[in-house]
């Protein structure tokens, strides 16, 4: 490495560009990874950044800009593993996963000649030729990869984290365009820190919620300390820098201690027998449903939104009203018809309060004649009981009863069930299987009906038939490869052997039952049960297990045992239920088990690192197994889902008991080990009383969240309380609710200030910030920039990176961006008059698109339509925050109009914050300068605000963007308010505009877009198109445009720019577009 170099002055690579477009697909891609990712196997936390964005705003903040930006890009897309090298080299990394068929459809004919062989017939599958060298197959594999676009590369590619970095080659060119000597990331960020900042770089986070940005700084070498004031978030960024960052051998470690734990809680619950049946069936679910006396009927009716328990399965529960009890039964059927099933979607008894199936004599009635009781009545003018603290179960006269409705069991597979039989009829033992004669008959009996005819007939056969050989030879096969099933994905290499022993051994059977493994497939492997006695005594013994250990359990922290305190989402629990302490949110099942995991992992955790894993573990299994946790009925799943599938304590009307074979995976965490370099310090501390230097703050505050990380965080936190006390000694084990900042009000803003004031109180000399947050809207920058502002620090650059998957949890024009602000502190006292500021930011606005465009590539696109808007707002704020004060616009003064004060809290809040008017301004500013490509920029000056407004439009649709913001961000720049008028479709991600077609005749005559040149050329095409002869259309401009030839120019380039924009993918237009250029030709030929 070279010596250290003295700080330098000069302006970073992310403060004058960055990748936005591939760091957005490379958020993406790791996004969609699921539990794949480094860190999601730790725990639940909401909102983790991308680890491949953390990486990149590191090193794009130590890398220094030069004279030079596209060299720059180049440089730092390597450094990133973005660039052609980097993706090849991730392609080999995960194994060069391109299909032989793939490659030859990619190649041209000569290369197809050199690579493979030629196929004996038309659609067989092409071979490379025999004997091809390794090195002959990667070059085919490459010449294909080359042909990909980025997009598809990355379904072929590792993630940059899972490369050691950048190729040997690349290492030099990097070097020689930075003047490093480097040879690994973390060598690099070690020489850049000492050349800007004198030492290897400090990289801090002050709310580091689940440990993205620590843990990505420590893994580059970087000094991290991350801090945030829930206990949750920093055992999370502990567990991630300490387990996962410490290698295989810490998550080595880490897991043994889980699976000892969990074989201790296996053990004990065996020895229970709480999860076995007699027939000797293994539960996968217990489902329960609350049940409430109907007050108009005196019926105690079952809840559930409907009857359906299994798509797939077809089980459902009918409703049987018992005369004598005046309660409704449910009925568990399985293998029902489609009527059933269609009956049970339709027959729910809870939707906002009670569906009542019968009157008060228990007669079943028609669906549409059902009784209805408000969710409010069935609470009563009172409210629900509140539970006190030793309540497990509802006590007989709450409102709200509880009931096991039904179980699901896990049985063998029809095969092994049907082998058995034929040993243990003979006397012999059934290898593998612990079951009896009586219990395989038993299984057999419930599970043949629920079979097709013609199966059950192939069945029934095998009964009568002797092959204890091949029974012998299957079961024994299953048996050496444990509880794995030959259609198991999750153990494919282990299940080619175990098919092809299976195979071996099934050559056995009488030729009759050679359809024997195709007949067991389509059999249940499951049932679906109402519970019987036996059941039922599980149940009562499950309880009584609790309660003998309650007392001590509670004292020793092995139940979530402390008060509900009153909150936004807190109060859900309390409100709908009466619950009023942290351990009523699980039924005496989960919390016996719970309380098994908690005993059993202090007496095995020795090591902070194993505390730690247990600590995540058993937050998982609460998350997984609570009164809160859903069942889900969807023929892929038919599952437990979890508790926090959304932001919420909702209360269900049935939910789903996992039973410990299915909290396995749940318990030992998924680890993906890592290797951190640098130092790290992680504890839970107020951010306004932070008193940590660092280079570089990395934030991802709660601004605008809509998450109240405090309340639902307590969820976890008294179920890991035991663990943080000993991994965080001396620090006092809450939730800091009276501390925490919410995303909103008076009281934020002052906070958020005072945050911000500290972290720029302790950013050294040089250092820089950059903020993420996810709303873009002008007022909450206006807003954002204000508590920036105020807090000392100036604005640099902003970029937004798409890192938001689409999810079915939310609807309308979501964000799916994340901005990353980037700012460095104030120095001086400028200040400065509004009239001189104007001027500024327009010159500020242009320069900074100039720029961007200068850099763009029409074969590569790096900015979206979206992504230059942004840059005025991020242009604005570069300007306005240089100065301490503008004008009038004073920082104080504008913080205090946000303080609540008696009389005028309204009038205040319509006031309009002046800086979102600056930022307004900038929009307009972008929005006149971002001539569409293909229009005049003197035709352009001419056009309307509606006018502009649809050309640019047809421009971002041409792009692929179908953001209902787009349009609102370009509206409110054209000063247009309602643009609604001109779009075919305003849902989510399908926003665009009217074709001529289906525009049609509508707003010809009055409003802001009819009276305008754009719409009577609009219709002229629509008659082009409708007649498919231009002339009506020439004929219509002639009579309806005044001044018809003076505008015949302007026309021209309307026409012209209606054939080019729309792409071959935007199907809509192509009638259109086809009509607009006959109706040109016509129109540039006409003379008087």
């Amino acid at each position: 490495m070279t010596t250290a170099m003295p700080t330098i002055a000069t302006k970073s690579f992310i403060e004058t560009q960055f990748p936005v477009s591939k760091l957005s697909k490379e958020s993406y891609k790791e996004r969609k990874a699921n539990h794949g990712q480094t860190l999601t196997g730790l725990g639940k936390w909401w909102g983790r950044k991308p680890l491949v964005l953390v990486r990149a705003c590191i090193l794009g903040l130590l890398m220094p800009a030069s004279d030079n930006p596209k060299r720059d890009r180049e440089v730092f897309l390597k450094l990133m593993t973005m660039d052609e090298d980097g993706l090849w080299r991730r392609y080999v990394a995960k194994g060069m996963p391109l299909k032989q068929g793939d490659i030859y459809a990619m190649l041209l004919p000569a290369q197809q000649a050199l690579f493979f062989e030629e196929p004996d017939e038309p659609g067989q599958t092409p071979k490379f030729k025999r004997g091809l060298s390794k090195d002959a197959k990667a070059q085919a594999h490459q010449l294909a990869f080359e042909q990909l676009n980025y997009d598809d590369k990355l379904d072929y590619c590792l993630r940059p984290e899972e490369v050691d970095g950048p190729s040997e080659e690349a290492w030099e060119d990097i070097n020689a365009h930075l003047g490093t000597s480097a040879s690994t990331l973390q060598e690099l960020v070690a020489e850049l820190g000492h050349r800007r900042f004198g030492r290897v770089p400090r990289v801090g986070d002050a709310f580091c919620g689940g440990g993205s940005i620590p843990f990505e700084a420590a893994r580059l070498g970087c000094e991290a300390y991350g801090s945030d004031l829930n206990p949750v978030a920093a055992l999370l960024t502990w567990a991630a820098i300490n387990i996962v960052g410490g290698g295989e051998e810490v998550a080595a470690r880490v897991r043994k201690t889980l699976d000892e734990v969990y074989d201790e809680v296996k053990r004990q619950v065996d020895a229970w027998g709480i999860e076995r049946h007699e027939l000797g069936w293994d539960a996968d679910a217990f489902l329960y449903c609350h049940e409430v006396k109907d007050p108009d009927t005196g019926w105690t009716i079952p809840l559930a939104p409907n009857w359906v328990i299994g798509e797939k399965s077809r089980a459902v529960a009918q409703l049987q009203p018992e005369p004598s009890t005046k309660r409704i039964t449910l009925d568990i059927r399985q293998a029902v018809a489609d009527s059933a099933l269609a009956e049970a979607r339709r027959s729910g008894t809870w939707s906002d309060g009670i569906r009542c199936p019968v009157d008060a004599y228990g007669n079943l009635l028609p669906d549409g004649r059902w009784g209805r009781t408000r969710l409010d009545d069935v609470r009563g003018a009172q409210g629900l009981r509140l539970w006190e603290s030793s309540d497990l179960v509802p006590r007989p006269t709450d409102v709200f009863q509880e009931r096991l409705y039904c179980i699901k069991w896990r049985i063998p597979t029809l095969e092994r069930l049907l082998c058995a039989e034929q040993l243990l009829l003979a006397g012999e033992q059934a290898p593998g299987l612990d079951l009896n004669l009586s219990q395989v008959q038993g299984t057999l009996e419930l599970v043949l009906p629920l079979m097709s005819d013609s199966d059950r007939q192939v069945a029934n056969l095998a009964r009568g038939l002797q092959w204890r050989a091949a029974a012998r030879g299957i079961l024994t096969a299953y048996a050496s490869f444990g509880d794995i099933d030959e259609d198991d994905e999750d153990a494919a290499e282990v299940v080619k052997d175990l098919r092809r022993d299976l195979a071996d051994a099934r050559k056995q059977l009488p030729e009759e039952l050679t359809d024997l493994a195709k007949v067991s497939k389509r059999a249940p492997k499951y049932l679906y049960r109402a519970p019987d006695e036996g059941d039922l005594a599980r149940e009562a013994r499950v309880l009584s297990l609790v309660q003998e250990r309650f007392a001590e359990w509670l004292a020793r922290g092995f139940i979530p045992s402390l008060r509900i305190e009153s909150g936004y989402n807190t109060d859900q629990p309390i409100r709908e239920r009466g619950y009023t302490h942290w351990h009523h949110l699980f039924n005496p099942r989960q919390l016996l088990l719970i309380g098994q995991f908690l005993q059993h992992s202090h007496l095995v955790a020795k090591s902070d690192s194993s505390r730690a894993g247990c600590a995540l573990a058993i937050g998982r299994v609460g998350d997984w197994s609570s009164r809160l946790s859903g069942w889900l009925q969807q023929a892929v799943n038919e599952k437990g889902n979890n508790t926090f599938n959304n932001q919420a304590l909702n209360c269900l009307a049935n939910y789903c008991t996992r039973p410990l074979r299915r909290l396995e995976d749940t318990w030992k965490l998924s680890l993906v080990p890592s290797q951190v370099f640098g130092a790290a310090q992680v504890r839970f501390a107020d951010a306004r009383t932070l008193n940590e230097p660092c280079d570089i703050f990395i934030t991802d505050p709660p601004y605008a969240d809509a998450v109240n990380y405090d309340e639902l965080s307590e969820f976890f936190l008294l179920l890991q309380a035991s663990f943080l006390e000993e991994l965080f000694p001396g620090q006092p084990i809450s939730s800091y609710r009276a501390l925490a900042i919410r995303g909103e009000g008076a009281d934020f803003t002052r906070a958020m200030v005072e945050c911000y004031h500290q972290l720029e109180q302790n950013t050294t000399a040089s250092g820089r910030h950059v903020v993420m947050f996810t709303h873009t809207s002008a007022e909450v920058w206006g807003k954002l920039a204000l508590i920036l502002w105020a807090s000392g620090l100036s604005v640099e650059a902003a970029w937004t990176i798409g890192t938001e998957t689409t999810s079915g949890l939310k609807t309308g024009n979501f964000v799916q961006g994340t901005v990353n602000l980037v700012l460095r502190s104030r120095s001086g006292n400028a200040t400065a008059w509004r009239a001189d500021v104007l001027p500024e930011i327009q010159s500020e606005v242009e320069r900074q698109l100039d720029s961007m465009l200068e850099l763009e590539d029409s074969d590569d696109p790096n900015f979206s339509d979206s992504d230059l808007q942004l840059a005025a707002y991020a242009a604005a704020l570069r300007v306005l925050t240089q100065y301490a004060r503008i004008e009038d616009l004073d920082v104080q003064t504008e913080l205090q109009r946000l303080q609540p004060q008696p009389g005028v809290v309204k009038e205040r809040g319509k006031e309009k914050n002046p800086i979102v008017e600056l930022i307004d301004e900038a929009v307009r500013i972008a929005s006149d300068y971002l001539v569409p490509k293909g229009i005049d920029r003197q035709l352009w000056r001419t056009l309307r605000p509606m006018e502009r407004l649809y050309v640019k439009g047809l421009e971002v649709e041409s792009h692929g963007d179908y953001r209902n913001g787009v349009y609102m961000e370009f509206a409110r720049g054209f000063g247009v308010r309602d643009y609604k008028p001109i779009l075919a479709d305003t849902k989510a991600n399908q926003t665009r505009l009217k074709t001529p077609t289906e525009f049609g005749s509508r707003d010809l005559r009055g409003g802001d877009f009819a009276d305008t040149l754009l719409r009577q050329v609009l219709f002229a095409v629509h008659k082009t198109a409708q007649e498919e002869d231009p002339r009506p259309g020439r004929d219509w401009l002639r009579q309806e445009v005044s001044g018809y030839w003076d505008h015949r120019q302007t026309i021209l380039g309307l026409l012209d720019y209606l054939v080019q924009t729309p792409t071959t993918a935007m199907e809509h237009w192509t009638k259109d577009a086809a009509a607009a250029q006959l109706l040109r030709g016509m129109v540039e030929n006409d003379s008087v």
